[in-house]
Protein backbone atom coordinates (compact mmCIF):
# COMPACT_ATOMS: atom_id res chain seq x y z
CA UNK A 1 0.00 0.00 0.00
CA UNK A 2 2.89 2.36 0.65
CA UNK A 3 4.85 1.63 -2.53
CA UNK A 4 2.58 3.66 -4.85
CA UNK A 5 2.62 6.56 -2.40
CA UNK A 6 6.41 6.48 -2.17
CA UNK A 7 6.77 6.19 -5.95
CA UNK A 8 4.42 9.12 -6.59
CA UNK A 9 6.15 11.25 -3.94
CA UNK A 10 9.55 10.46 -5.48
CA UNK A 11 8.31 11.41 -8.95
CA UNK A 12 6.90 14.69 -7.66
CA UNK A 13 10.16 15.46 -5.83
CA UNK A 14 12.28 14.54 -8.83
CA UNK A 15 14.01 11.65 -7.04
CA UNK A 16 14.81 8.14 -8.23
CA UNK A 17 11.64 6.05 -7.94
CA UNK A 18 13.62 2.82 -7.52
CA UNK A 19 15.40 4.21 -4.47
CA UNK A 20 12.15 5.37 -2.89
CA UNK A 21 10.54 1.99 -3.47
CA UNK A 22 13.54 0.14 -2.04
CA UNK A 23 13.67 2.38 1.03
CA UNK A 24 9.95 1.86 1.61
CA UNK A 25 10.17 -1.91 1.20
CA UNK A 26 13.10 -2.28 3.59
CA UNK A 27 11.71 0.17 6.15
CA UNK A 28 8.32 -1.53 6.31
CA UNK A 29 9.91 -4.93 6.83
CA UNK A 30 11.83 -3.67 9.85
CA UNK A 31 8.53 -3.78 11.75
CA UNK A 32 8.65 -7.56 11.79
CA UNK A 33 11.26 -7.42 14.53
CA UNK A 34 8.59 -6.91 17.20
CA UNK A 35 6.11 -9.50 18.48
CA UNK A 36 3.08 -7.30 17.78
CA UNK A 37 3.70 -6.86 14.05
CA UNK A 38 1.76 -9.92 12.87
CA UNK A 39 -0.45 -12.52 14.56
CA UNK A 40 1.91 -15.47 13.84
CA UNK A 41 4.80 -13.67 15.49
CA UNK A 42 2.57 -12.74 18.44
CA UNK A 43 1.75 -16.44 18.85
CA UNK A 44 5.43 -17.13 19.55
CA UNK A 45 5.03 -15.27 22.85
CA UNK A 46 3.30 -18.40 24.19
CA UNK A 47 6.59 -20.27 23.69
CA UNK A 48 8.06 -18.56 26.73
CA UNK A 49 9.63 -15.58 25.04
CA UNK A 50 9.23 -12.20 26.70
CA UNK A 51 8.61 -8.92 24.96
CA UNK A 52 12.09 -7.71 25.93
CA UNK A 53 13.62 -10.69 24.08
CA UNK A 54 12.13 -9.30 20.88
CA UNK A 55 13.21 -5.77 21.75
CA UNK A 56 16.81 -6.87 22.32
CA UNK A 57 17.17 -8.78 19.06
CA UNK A 58 14.72 -6.69 17.07
CA UNK A 59 16.30 -3.45 18.24
CA UNK A 60 19.70 -4.59 17.02
CA UNK A 61 18.18 -5.65 13.72
CA UNK A 62 16.39 -2.31 13.36
CA UNK A 63 19.59 -0.40 14.07
CA UNK A 64 21.58 -2.48 11.60
CA UNK A 65 18.91 -2.11 8.91
CA UNK A 66 18.74 1.66 9.44
CA UNK A 67 22.50 2.01 9.12
CA UNK A 68 22.55 -0.13 5.97
CA UNK A 69 19.70 1.85 4.42
CA UNK A 70 21.40 5.16 5.10
CA UNK A 71 24.77 3.96 3.78
CA UNK A 72 23.84 1.72 0.85
CA UNK A 73 20.85 3.39 -0.81
CA UNK A 74 22.89 6.45 -1.87
CA UNK A 75 25.69 4.20 -3.13
CA UNK A 76 23.46 1.86 -5.08
CA UNK A 77 21.03 4.39 -6.51
CA UNK A 78 23.18 7.52 -6.54
CA UNK A 79 20.68 9.53 -4.56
Amino acid sequence: MLIPIAAFAALEAGLDVRAAVMITAVATNIGYATPVSTPPITMTLSGGYRFMDYVKLGGLFNLLAFILIVLLIPLVFGV
